[in-house]
């Protein structure tokens, strides 16, 4: 997968299929405003490739809301992810489990889309008052492919 597009930002790096599109959403959140970095490749020709869509949305919370320092906290910022994530989406949530990546915590979970009409996988990263989240979708018959899994291996948090 050497054709691979290598993506960096001041946070993370990580490698796109072809150059995703960059797009910068403002929303209203109980913390306050909040700025999402937006980096998304939607696959156009879906017989060339083993997923729908790629992407990673970075979040920056104000100070003093949440951070990966914070470890009480840790859970309940995890928890209101996931059900958001899976309730944005009307999915049903499959699996999902810690992980951590240079120190920071994280989340990876899959949900279900339209009672088995795509499978999400996601992963989420809080890197001090960041969150990161990866994501791919794909037909459930092509669940765990190879792309998918380049996909998430070639990210890294910087710093």
């Amino acid at each position: 997968m050497a054709d691979w597009i290598k993506v960096e930002t001041a946070d993370y790096s990580i490698e796109f299929p072809v150059e995703p599109i960059a797009e910068t959403q403002h929303s209203d959140s109980p913390v306050g405003p909040l700025v999402l970095d937006i980096k998304m490749y939607e696959v156009v020709e879906i017989e060339k490739d083993d997923n729908y869509v790629y992407g990673v949305i970075s979040t920056e919370y104000p100070e003093g809301t949440i951070h990966s320092d914070n470890k009480e906290s840790l859970k309940a910022i995890f928890d209101g992810a996931v059900n958001g994530a899976v309730e944005n989406m009307k999915g049903k949530l499959l699996s999902q489990k810690d992980i951590e990546m240079k120190g920071y915590p994280g989340r990876e979970f899959k949900c279900d889309f339209q009672n088995g009409v795509a499978i999400v996988t996601m992963r989420a990263y809080l890197v001090k008052n960041k969150m990161l989240i990866l994501q791919t979708i794909c037909d459930p018959k092509k669940e765990g492919n190879a792309a998918s899994k380049h996909f998430f291996t070639s990210f890294d948090i910087k710093g």
